[in-house]
């Protein structure tokens, strides 16, 4: 009866994990959706199971009828439960963020981090097993993390993985600071470095067949690819201080969780967008210093604001056409001030602000305004301040999972005026593809 140990161990665990992530609570309906769909699939699959042994374990019939009735009626009442116990509130993620962040400091209550599905993230305690978000698994052997983990350190270092539902949401918040999160390409990364297939151009073609039987392929729908782009993740880290005094103020935990996310989503935001569009240095080049992009330089004086009223669309023009599909302009709100007083012969305004569920438009392409982009002041003769293109297949943004934290009390500051830093690290990559598909403005 080995076989039924092992079932009942994998089925048990299987139940407690589900049980762990329904405590923990639920954001959004897609994350509830999920649960209740992975919770039927494993008590079906228990159920099955024990109607198959059934029939063979004629010695534990009445132990497994038993079973099988509790865990049908188990099934049922999945079924038929609706929503869960518990729906997270926003004051529920900030609180458990809070609450997250200072249990990892002082890393001394194993029920709690568990509780709050912390990940311990180090050489000694990390395990292959972080890939599966569901599992908690706490390994104590020695274990090496494998190859693909997102993040590692020294043994012993008190450094955690945290909830991947805090993280959505800590995500969520700095999608609200950025202007370029939701318009690059976003490709999942499991490994440090993957590669990716390039397709050269938009040349899809469709192909009419009207004779019988199989179509004879053709050279007609056939895409054409170039060399692959390499993608590599690099880590960002960032420091938050905390004052010690703060926690006796009343709700600690959720004046902490807010300070977390308000400080995170801001620098992540930010950094997210310069590395998209204004990176110059190692790790990452931002499509405006990548090299091979068409130049344009402006044939007008910044402060005159004399600007011809075809000057985009033209630039535009030397895009092929295929390529300039979803393509817009990418600027400074600076810029796009001076080009809000520029009016045709018949009064029409050159830039055309958001109305009737239509975006800002500069000519006949759309505008997004990017505030780390190069302010028209700044600029000198000779420097990019401008990008069009399509971001979503020129920009690619690779992401790793998990956002590791890790709480500092000894140092200096700490000593001196009670200041305590929390540092957080996440792993992303980011590359600009094809940039013979845009065009970059130069001031003249």
């Amino acid at each position: 009866m080995e076989t039924l140990k092992e079932m009942g161990q994998i089925i048990t665990k299987s139940l407690a994990e589900l049980k762990v992530q329904k405590k923990t609570g639920f954001k959004e309906e897609e994350d509830l959706n999920k649960y209740l769909t992975e919770t039927e699939t494993v008590l079906e699959v228990a159920h099955k199971f024990m109607t198959e042994l059934s029939d063979t374990a004629e010695a534990q019939n009445i132990q497994l009828a038993a079973l099988k009735a509790q865990i049908g009626e188990l099934v049922k009442q999945n079924k038929n439960s609706g929503t869960p116990d518990k729906q997270l509130t926003r004051r529920d993620l900030l609180n458990g963020i809070g609450k997250s962040v200072r249990v990892i400091r002082d890393n001394n209550n194993m029920d709690l981090i568990k509780e709050l599905r912390l990940r311990p993230n180090d050489a000694k305690s990390m395990t292959d097993e972080w890939k599966n978000k569901g599992k908690i698994d706490w390994n104590n052997t020695g274990n090496k993390a494998q190859f693909g983990a997102p993040l590692t350190g020294p043994p012993d270092t008190g450094q955690y993985v945290i909830n991947p539902i805090y993280l959505n949401e800590l995500l969520k918040d700095a999608r609200e600071t950025s202007d370029m999160m939701g318009n690059v390409r976003e490709m999942p990364m499991a490994n440090r470095q993957m590669f990716l297939l390039n397709l050269l151009s938009n040349n899809f073609v469709g192909v009419w067949h009207t004779s019988a039987g199989n179509p004879q392929y053709t050279d007609a729908g056939k895409p054409e690819f170039g060399p692959r782009t390499e993608l590599n993740a690099y880590t960002y880290a960032g420091y938050i201080p905390w004052i010690d005094e703060f926690e006796d103020d009343y709700d600690a935990d959720v004046s902490l969780g807010q300070l977390f996310s308000e400080s995170f989503s801001e620098a992540y935001g930010e950094e997210f967008d310069r590395q998209c569009l204004t990176a110059s240095s190692s790790p990452f080049t931002g499509c405006l210093y990548e090299t091979g992009a068409l130049k344009q330089y402006v044939p007008f004086s910044f402060t005159s604001g004399d600007i011809p009223f075809d000057f985009f669309d033209q630039a535009a023009l030397k895009i092929p056409r295929k390529e300039r599909i979803n393509c817009r302009w990418i600027v400074n709100e600076t810029f796009i001030e001076i080009c809000s007083r520029v009016r045709d012969r018949d009064g029409n305004p050159l830039y055309r602000n958001n109305g009737d569920a239509r975006p800002a438009r500069l000519g006949l392409y759309p505008i997004l305004e990017a505030h780390v982009m190069p302010q028209v002041g700044d600029v000198k003769a000779g420097e990019p301040f401008g990008w069009f293109g399509n971001p979503n297949r020129r920009i690619i943004h690779g992401n790793r999972a998990g956002l590791e934290v890790r709480y500092f009390t000894e140092t200096l500051p700490s000593l001196e005026h009670g200041e305590q830093f929390i540092r957080y690290r996440k792993r992303d990559a980011f590359k600009t593809i094809q940039q013979h598909n845009s065009l970059v403005l130069y001031h003249r």
